[in-house]
């Protein structure tokens, strides 16, 4: 049983609900729920706001106009394309991880950050490579740039480690709803004397259909950190060959671009020279 002191607490509706005088002793919640008030469509908890149809919308449109702001006002700096990036990285990052744990971006979402990411880096006209090629590490002759789906890694990775929490209450929400496709990975053993959720919500479907996508249950992964998740995504990677280049070993120029002894513009210059995209204005 659970003691709540109704005078001091509320209730919030996730999704729709029959409550009780529409189906009447149909459920014990919403039983519950009738004698608490109950909070608007909308409430916001920590600087994320939830809805009742258990979306993340309004949290990421706000996120968004709030990072744009902050883009905004460093594109007014004198920055190296090194400096934007360690932008990226310490500054907006961090944002994105905060509300991606709770809701993982949409493909919709994605794209929007993603264009936001090479506008402030490259500028409106100064696209001249594949963002493939800028996403690589540097070593493979990149930029480092973070990609988009680093924030469901963090997720995946969460939700994994979650599982494995006995004492925590989030240890039990995890294995309900993530069990079934996380046991494919070979992540997690089903037992059969707990239930188990077969079509998770939103925030599962989303690790989920990353989780396949990138081909995790057939890897063969024995744990599922970030960095063991992160180490497997970029053993994918190629190296860019550089243009015009045909005796040097490509790793030794990459390493040379990447010299301690050069200043965040030289490389800049450098790493463009060797693309053949330095900029003509």
């Amino acid at each position: 049983s659970v003691s709540i002191h109704q005078t001091k607490s509320a209730g919030f509706l996730s999704r729709k609900w029959r409550l009780a005088h529409q189906s009447p002793a149909k459920s014990q919640r919403s039983l519950l729920l009738l004698t608490l008030p109950l909070f608007p469509d909308n409430i916001k908890l920590l600087g994320v706001t939830f809805q009742s149809d258990g979306e993340g919308r309004l949290s990421w449109e706000g996120t968004l106009r709030h990072v744009q702001a902050k883009l905004l006002s460093w594109s007014e700096r004198p920055l190296s394309q090194t400096g934007k990036i360690l932008v990226l990285k310490a500054i907006v990052l961090p944002i994105f991880l905060y509300l991606g744990r709770v809701f993982p971006p949409d493909k919709a979402t994605s794209k929007i950050i993603t264009r936001m990411a090479f506008r402030f880096v490259w500028g409106s006209t100064m696209e001249k490579l594949k963002r493939a090629t800028l996403l690589k590490e540097e070593r493979n002759g990149g930029r480092g740039v973070h990609i988009v789906v680093n924030i469901l890694v963090q997720g995946l990775a969460t939700l994994v480690q979650n599982t494995r929490k006995v004492e925590k209450a989030s240890g039990p929400f995890a294995r309900y709803y993530a069990t079934p496709f996380l046991r494919t990975m070979g992540l997690c053993v089903l037992n059969l004397t707990i239930p188990y959720c077969w079509d998770p919500p939103y925030v599962y479907r989303a690790l989920r259909d990353f989780a396949f996508g990138a081909g995790f249950p057939r890897a063969g992964l024995t744990s599922c950190s970030y960095k063991i998740i992160m180490a497997h995504l970029r053993s994918k990677e190629t190296m860019t060959l550089p243009r015009g280049s045909t005796t040097l070993d490509p790793s030794i120029i990459w390493a040379n671009v990447l010299n301690k002894c050069l200043s965040n513009k030289q490389k800049d210059i450098a790493w463009m020279s060797a693309h053949m995209c330095l900029p003509t204005r």
